[in-house]
């Protein structure tokens, strides 16, 4: 992006604003996502269907499950955020997190989310907010820290033999747990804020 480029965008002048369908979010939005393990039509399905709940009342916004648009002063869509909420935890998780490629610049994207998260934690009185990244030290940055839980997935194809033959090259015990900082790449449906290597994770105090 050129010196130009950077200064047309301003990033005080985005606002989040919730939606009540994912009708509303730029299909390009979803498409860019990195790692995503989910197809773009079935992200689309599932937004319908647990963004409302049907109540007594009738319909009303989820609200353990947050999906915003970010528009700038023109009303223009340049951005998405879907979030959940784990009430047990008491945790913010960001399922996914994609701005326009204009906005991809200098990490602000990264503090636009980190400033949203916190002031959801805030409102809803939640602990902390995770995600998944494959560039943890680049969101480390920004107010977010490596979690200490550790990822893991299971594949019914593989069964778990990959991870012995890794072990058998690599020498060591499949059961030694060093190096655990790293995770292996997530299975988790909608995690498309990277897909990743990291939990992330952002506390109220911070």
């Amino acid at each position: 992006m050129s010196h130009k480029e950077l200064k047309e965008v301003d990033f005080d002048k985005l606002r989040f604003i919730r939606v009540f369908t994912p009708m509303h979010v730029p299909k390009e939005l979803i498409e860019q996502v990195r790692d995503r393990e989910f197809e773009v039509d079935d992200w689309y399905k599932y937004q319908e269907v647990i963004c409302v709940r049907q109540t007594a009342n009738g319909p009303q916004l989820n609200p353990l499950s947050m999906l915003y648009v970010i528009a700038d002063d023109g009303n223009k869509v340049v951005g998405m955020l879907w979030c959940e909420i784990d009430t047990l935890g008491k945790t913010l998780v960001i399922q996914t997190f994609s701005m326009d490629k204009k906005y991809w610049c200098r990490g602000k994207a990264v503090t636009l989310l980190s400033k949203k998260a916190k002031e959801i934690l805030k409102e809803c009185k939640l602990k902390r907010a995770v995600w998944i990244s494959n560039y943890p030290k680049h969101s480390e940055r920004y107010g977010f820290k490596r979690s200490r839980g550790v990822l893991m997935e299971y594949k019914e194809e593989e069964d778990g033999q990959h991870n012995v033959r890794e072990h058998e090259a690599s020498g060591r015990s499949p059961i030694d747990d060093s190096g655990t900082a790293e995770l292996s790449r997530t299975n988790i449906g909608g995690t498309g804020s990277s897909g990743g290597s990291s939990v992330s994770e952002v506390s109220s105090t911070t």
